[in-house]
Formats: structure tokens, C-alpha cells, sequence
């Protein structure tokens, strides 16, 4: 085996090692971290009897009401005005 070779394996052995302890220091972070970034849609997916609301829709409608009175059809494709 020439010195190439021989230098090329240990390269491979050393890089493979290093890319396996990185991902395990890695991915407990990014988990975590996308954890935190969606926090408040994990914590109402698990828990909807938190954000039970009553009373939306009028809410709604006068939100659509007002954006109607703008101009804003273009924000309802599916409905006509």
C-alpha cells in the first residue's frame, strides 16, 4: 500500500470520527432549538382545550367586513363579492 493510500484511509477514519461526535453535540441542539422556535404551536397542537375561544366569529366577520369596505377582495379568492 503506498503512502497515499495509507493517508487517504486514515483521513477518511479521522474525518468520519469527527462528523459523528459533531452530530452528536449537534442535534440535542437543534432539536432544542427548534423546540423553543415553535414552543407556542407545540404547546396549543398538545394542549387545545388552552385556547378553547368562544366568540370568534364575529370577530372575523367584522375583520372581513372592514377589508371588504378597502378594497381588499384580493385577499378572498374563493368568495364572492
Amino acid at each position: 500500500m503506498t503512502t497515499t493510500l495509507r493517508l487517504r484511509g486514515y483521513w477518511l477514519q479521522v474525518h468520519k470520527w469527527i462528523g459523528l461526535i459533531l452530530a452528536v453535540l449537534i442535534l440535542p441542539i437543534s432539536v432544542s432549538g427548534a423546540a423553543l422556535v415553535w414552543h407556542d404551536d407545540l404547546d396549543q397542537m398538545l394542549n387545545p382545550g388552552r385556547y378553547a375561544v368562544t366568540g370568534v366569529f364575529p370577530v372575523v366577520f367584522a375583520v372581513t367586513g372592514v377589508m371588504m369596505m378597502l378594497g381588499w377582495t384580493h385577499c378572498f379568492p374563493l368568495c364572492a363579492f
